[in-house]
């Protein structure tokens, strides 16, 4: 693999937590947003001074391990805690699907939405029970 950055020198911390950080989210407008463990989703919005500050948007409750946002500024998250994408509607959280074919989502593990709103997650399985020589995954649409 190539790179075309200078790791020690072109990096740099943009914000800093002491929750753990499970997913970041940039749009095509620059708006930066988080998913924490513990459940909480933050806007890293600018301030003023061009700082970023903090801003909690919702609380899944569960342990979001991925989030998405439609052009619609609706946000897609994939959260462990729930086995389940749930989707923002009227600014409560809500389970958009928790099964498929009768049988429970395991692991939403990655949500993407596609210049068309397709929304793609994938559904890897229970940490533990999935490797190599055990796949267990799926990607939906």
């Amino acid at each position: 693999f190539g790179t075309t950055r200078n790791m020690a020198s072109e990096w740099q911390t943009v914000w800093s937590s002491e929750q753990e950080l499970n997913s970041v989210l940039v749009t095509s407008e620059n708006q930066i947003f988080a998913a924490l463990y513990d459940g909480e989703i933050l806007d890293l919005g600018k301030t003023d001074d061009d700082e970023i500050k903090a801003k909690l948007l919702l609380r899944t409750g569960g342990h979001p391990n991925s989030i998405g946002i439609d052009k619609n500024s609706r946000f897609y998250i994939c959260d462990f805690g729930h086995s389940a994408l749930l989707t923002t509607a009227k600014g409560n959280i809500v389970k958009l699907i928790h099964e498929f074919e009768e049988r429970p989502l395991l692991g939403p593990n990655c949500v993407q939405i596609d210049g068309n709103g397709n929304i793609y997650f994938t559904d890897s399985g229970p940490i533990g029970t999935t490797a190599l020589d055990n796949a267990i995954g799926s990607v939906f649409m």
